[in-house]
């Protein structure tokens, strides 16, 4: 399973990519700072299972880089946005989970997105 987690905050790509080793050593996390980072990624290799996508980002903003995947890399269904912020979910076509999020949020949303062919490998 490959997950792509684009963040601002360090603490915030280092806490998730620590949760998301610790459900399975075998999940491939890349993370990125910005749309800038990520786009020369995309055009590289685009597969990826889930992608956890924070909303505030400073160069361009969580929702601009959803419609940059999903109209650019039929990637929208995968993303899964991260916030702070507790009324956003009223603005956002996909699913979100809140930050301060928990180990028991990241596990659902991998076996969610797990391909099915991956699923016992994992836990």
């Amino acid at each position: 399973m490959r997950v792509l987690v684009i963040d601002d905050q360090e603490k915030i790509l280092e806490y998730v990519e620590d949760l998301l080793l610790d459900i399975s050593p075998e999940i491939e996390v890349v993370s990125r700072t910005s749309w800038e980072s990520t786009e020369p990624l995309l055009e590289k290799d685009p597969e990826f299972d889930m992608i956890l996508l924070d909303v505030v980002i400073p160069d361009v903003d969580g929702v601009r880089i959803y419609q940059h995947l999903k109209e650019d890399y039929d990637l929208g269904q995968n993303v899964t946005f991260m916030t702070g912020a507790s009324l956003i979910g009223i603005i956002l076509e996909r699913p979100y989970i809140r930050k301060p999020f928990s180990e028991k949020e990241i596990t659902e949303l991998v076996m969610e997105f797990c391909p099915e062919d991956e699923i016992n490998k994992l836990f």
